[in-house]
């Protein structure tokens, strides 16, 4: 960053964990981010990126490092963001797995990246599940805060935890059956 490397150019897409930034600012994206929810979870994602990132400046011993947590801190985020509303990895895994399957015989003729970015999303989610339910096992019971390590390195999941938006999910549907606000978010992002 002292290098006057534009921060668009070091790590990833925080909506995708893929590419670069360029190809994906449009106005689809410019649309999605009008919703409060969707903006709040690039916003708090890209947080534990930056703060998992900065956190570990003396620890990195080699430009791998840096990608691997960059992106490992995204998928660990997104997958806390899920069980947030209840949902995991591998139940997403298998809801998008069931949904190609039927998509595919009602629309044989379909674009061919109709299911690219829901690829890319179940990579990241199963990847960050690996992390924090290694976590959660090894934490079993105790009542802390989960902190998933990438490569050992500490996830940092604050801006999450601490995100007005995300973690006040009741203000963007009916106050009482806000269980899935996160997720159908996430579903567009996907």
């Amino acid at each position: 960053m002292e290098d006057d490397v534009h921060y668009s150019n070091i790590v990833t897409v925080p909506t995708y964990c893929v590419g670069d930034i360029s190809h994906h600012i449009s106005q689809s994206t410019y649309n999605m981010c009008k919703d409060d929810m969707i903006m709040g979870i690039i916003d708090a994602t890209t947080d534990v990126i930056d703060s998992t990132l900065n956190s570990n400046l003396d620890n990195y011993k080699s430009e791998y490092d840096v990608l691997s947590l960059a992106t490992g801190a995204f998928a660990s985020a997104v997958e806390n963001i899920l069980e947030l509303d209840g949902f995991n990895a591998p139940m997403i895994v298998n809801l998008l797995t069931k949904c190609f399957h039927n998509y595919v015989q009602r629309y044989p003729t379909r674009g061919a990246a109709s299911e690219l970015h829901n690829c890319d999303f179940m990579d990241t989610i199963y990847r960050g599940w690996g992390f924090t339910d290694k976590t959660r096992r090894a934490r079993n019971s105790e009542k802390t805060d989960l902190v998933p390590a990438v490569n050992g390195f500490k996830v940092d999941l604050d801006p999450v935890r601490n995100h007005d938006v995300v973690m006040n999910p009741q203000r963007y549907t009916y106050t009482a059956c806000a269980i899935s606000v996160r997720f159908s978010s996430l579903m567009r992002l996907s």
